[in-house]
């Protein structure tokens, strides 16, 4: 894709919108391996689309990633996927992540 980070971020957007999950998180893998930024809001989209279809392995790898890195979504996006999670049933490993992500954020604790 070329090291232009705006570039590999609309890659990425456009794979999540389309339901792409797996290539946008194999494009955020390629962006960390080559140093490339990755906006925080990122993440948040790649956890949620792994959450929306149920997919625990990957959401779990997702959230772990996301503690490596220090990325704390939004509290409104770690209630939403709580929700989510609810809704759907299961992925109770990433409930624990999110109720202690939930813990550790405020409404204006994150930047991007």
């Amino acid at each position: 894709l070329g090291a232009d980070p705006v570039t590999y971020q609309a890659t990425i957007h456009a794979c999540l919108s389309c339901g792409r999950a797996s290539a946008a998180h194999d494009i955020m893998r390629e962006m960390l391996e080559n140093d490339i930024p990755i906006r925080s809001m990122m993440w948040t989209w790649l956890l949620e689309a792994y959450i929306a279809k149920s997919d625990e392995l990957r959401a779990v790898e997702v959230a772990k990633k996301m503690g490596e890195l220090c990325i704390l979504p939004k509290r409104s996006n770690v209630l939403h996927m709580k929700r989510e999670i609810n809704h759907l049933g299961g992925l109770q490993s990433l409930s624990r992540t999110l109720d202690k992500w939930e813990k550790d954020t405020r409404p204006d604790a994150w930047i991007d």
